[in-house]
């Protein structure tokens, strides 16, 4: 069974490529005609038009809602992620030229921009996850017949250090967090596993299975402590909540966890959950865009408050799971919008 996170992945590249298919391809054996004046002209006019429809704008709000500033121009962007200091924003951008979706760093105040990976055609970047320092970041890309887990400097200098790789056939993974002690990458797959990727040494790295769940999961991210895991799944009734469970990645496959799991969330979730620097809230989406806030506690065990809202987007403006992101210090929230908002 596909995670959400997947089938919403599948969904939104199919429809981004359908949209790019000019002509019918050519049969085997065939060369394709030198495009000429007019089919060049087509294209150009495809492409505006499909720029037009998808093009967003980072959009940083603060707690209340309120419309503080737009960061860098208008494009197709996905997985906005504020760094460490939220000083600057991690974001997945897409360009329909060379049909490849890039991993960038922009900074909040001046919007300029660093590239930080060079796909080739049809290769794609999700994902994006902050180190603790806010020096490097990590991501996944897949092409080729696999998943692929890499980290970088968030600088853009250096070559990029692959993690881990996965066939594309044996389940499509995600990363949803990098520990604050800088030990471990969270990340879950289409099979309901959850699963912690050590960091330290070198060679070949191997995941560690922490749960698995006859559910839909994804999402998962770890207390500012590290001894605890949220994540995402789907319950009975096929909607998707937020549960919260304890982190041990000593006590191996298949142990059961002293306590655990606590739903946190009562009208649906979607996307990863945001952990207060301090340890004292979660920040989530819920089912219908609005942002919410969960009042926690991890001193001994976890204990947690009932979820309040502290603001909905305006219905012009939609959320979806991979286009909004919580700084870890909850003061503010980034989304990319249609249109850029009128700033007071």
């Amino acid at each position: 069974m596909k995670n959400t996170y997947q089938v919403a992945m599948v969904m939104v590249t199919a429809a981004l490529c359908a949209a790019l298919l000019l002509a019918p391809a050519p049969g085997l054996g065939q060369t394709p005609a030198p495009a000429t004046a007019r089919d060049q002209a087509v294209r150009a006019q495809r492409l505006a038009e499909q720029l037009e429809r998808n093009a967003r704008v980072l959009t940083v709000f603060d707690r209340q809602g309120k419309v503080l500033s737009t960061v860098g121009e208008r494009a197709i962007y996905r997985d906005p992620v504020f760094s460490p200091d939220r000083t600057r924003l991690a974001v997945v951008k897409l360009d329909l030229e060379s049909d490849t979706e890039d991993l960038w760093v922009l900074d909040v105040a001046s919007g300029k921009s660093t590239r930080i990976t060079s796909n080739q055609t049809r290769a794609r970047n999700r994902h994006p996850v902050w180190s603790p320092d806010g020096s490097q970041v990590a991501y996944v890309t897949f092409g080729s017949g696999y998943f692929s887990l890499y980290r970088k400097a968030s600088n853009g200098e250096g070559t990029e250090e692959l993690l881990y790789q996965n066939p594309a056939d044996a389940g499509g993974w995600s990363i949803g967090d990098w520990s604050m002690d800088g030990r471990f990458l969270s990340s879950s797959t289409a099979d309901g596993t959850g699963y912690a990727l050590p960091l330290a040494g070198d060679g070949e790295r191997k995941p560690i299975e922490v749960f698995r769940s006859k559910l839909r999961v994804g999402g998962s991210s770890f207390s500012p402590d590290s001894r605890f895991l949220a994540y995402n799944a789907s319950n009975q009734s096929g909607q998707t909540e937020l549960y919260v469970r304890p982190f041990d990645p000593s006590a191996g496959a298949g142990a059961t966890a002293a306590a655990g799991p606590w739903q946190v969330s009562n009208q649906g979730a979607q996307g990863a959950a945001n952990w207060r620097r301090d340890g004292k809230e979660i920040h989530y989406v819920a089912a219908d865009g609005g942002v919410m806030v969960v009042e926690v506690s991890t001193a001994s065990t976890f204990k947690f408050g009932k979820p309040k809202l502290l603001f909905r987007p305006p219905q012009e403006v939609p959320v979806a799971w991979f286009l909004i992101n919580v700084s870890r210090d909850g003061q503010r929230v980034v989304i990319a919008v249609p249109h850029a908002p009128t700033l007071h």
